[in-house]
């Protein structure tokens, strides 16, 4: 709801001077900041979510008296609170809930002798304006409940998807259409049992933005009725474009800054797996143990005493042993040299054959070569074990 604020909810709120307000869903708290920054100091805010993505204790401490947060479900809020002149509907997105949203909203003007509240209620378009989305199913008595399933949908495909789509991880109803499933769905049940005549505005943006004001009060209040008439004429469509484009391209935006990021992220994840992998396969990582077990062997053999100053550092104490370990395990051994090298690796092709090798299947991978890869005169499967790795 918060890309309407600027041009649709704040001049809504203006022209109905609001003294009462419920939102029903705040997420992350952005349309709440804005309505208490902006609201005078005799406006009353109740904020309903169960679950907020934000501290609510930094609004009551910043506005004590004007905001009340209610942690629950609006089910068990509403019927208690008293009537309120605008209702901001971005909870659940499902039929049962929103339609006894509005119910309740009603009967507390009625209890109250209080006009409807001004209605807004996002998401009644695609997509789900007319399919029930769940984020609690078993708040939803079952006979209320669409079958649905965790996965995602797509426009214009009515069953959800085997895999992909949007919002695969939510629990969706299984089909999209037919009677009591969706917000829109529930909109137009309320409209239809509704005694007195009501103004219906859909704004066909953003998911779907709906307000729905009582024809008596827009008769009252012609300031609010001209602002609902300027949303549809030519310049209110200008409007309207602007916020789908501006709202475009910010999605657009964050796609690109999540899918690069993860896309360098994961690159860079596998630069360094490779990194790791072929300095295990060398044993790179345990040169200094080599060169311990070498100079234990030799000590065993001609059975003396060993010298713990060269266990404690061999790289220090035994310095030219160390750089020729080190050299041969750069250079390595041609397959066919005899060259029985050191037990411990798991190649003895040596890092500049490694790091060779691993230059042309970049080459492979960037050129989109098909083929297989294949390792012959394995040996301990140090080669095979880095394509394998490197797929």
């Amino acid at each position: 709801m918060y890309p309407f604020w600027d041009r649709v909810i704040w001049p809504v709120l203006q022209a109905t001077r609001a003294r009462r307000i419920v939102e029903i869903g705040a997420l992350r708290g952005e349309t709440t900041a804005l309505m208490l920054e902006r609201l005078g100091p005799d406006t009353e805010l109740h904020v309903i979510d169960p679950v907020p993505e934000f501290d609510p204790a930094e609004h009551e401490k910043k506005f004590p008296g004007r905001y009340i947060f209610h942690r629950d479900v609006s089910h068990n809020v509403l019927p208690d609170l008293p009537a309120v002149d605008v209702a901001l509907v971005d909870g659940d997105h499902n039929w049962y809930t929103v339609y006894h949203e509005l119910r309740m909203l009603s009967e507390s003007a009625r209890r109250d002798r209080a006009p409807l509240p001004v209605l807004v209620l996002h998401d009644v378009g695609w997509p789900y304006g007319r399919r029930d989305l769940y984020y609690e199913p078993d708040r939803v008595p079952e006979e209320f409940r669409q079958p649905y399933e965790q996965k995602g949908i797509r426009p214009g495909t009515k069953q959800v998807l085997p895999t992909g789509g949007l919002n695969p991880l939510h629990y969706n109803a299984v089909f999209e259409g037919g009677p009591r499933n969706g917000v829109m769905t529930a909109l137009d049940d309320f409209v239809a049992e509704y005694d007195r005549p009501l103004r219906v505005l859909v704004l066909p943006v953003y998911f779907g933005l709906a307000v729905v004001v009582e024809e008596a009060r827009l008769a009252a209040e012609p300031e609010l009725a001209r602002v609902l008439d300027s949303f549809e004429s030519p310049a209110g469509k200008d409007v309207l474009l602007d916020i789908a484009e501006s709202t475009r391209l910010q999605a657009i935006l964050f796609q690109h800054n999540d899918y690069y990021g993860r896309r360098d992220l994961v690159a860079r994840g596998a630069e360094r797996y490779l990194d790791l992998l072929a300095a295990a396969l060398l044993d790179e990582l345990y040169l200094d143990h080599e060169l311990r077990l070498e100079y234990l062997a030799s000590c065993i053999e001609l059975g003396k005493e060993p010298d713990r100053t060269k266990l404690g550092d061999p790289v220090r104490e035994m310095q030219l042993k160390w750089e020729k370990l080190v050299e041969e395990r750069r250079a390595g051994a041609l397959p066919a040299s005899g060259h029985a090298g050191s037990t411990l690796p798991y190649t003895d092709m040596g890092r500049e054959r490694l790091d060779h090798l691993r230059r042309f299947l970049d080459l492979v991978r960037e050129g989109s070569v098909p083929g297989d890869l294949v390792d012959t005169g394995t040996a301990r499967g140090g080669g095979a074990i880095f394509l394998a790795g490197y797929r």
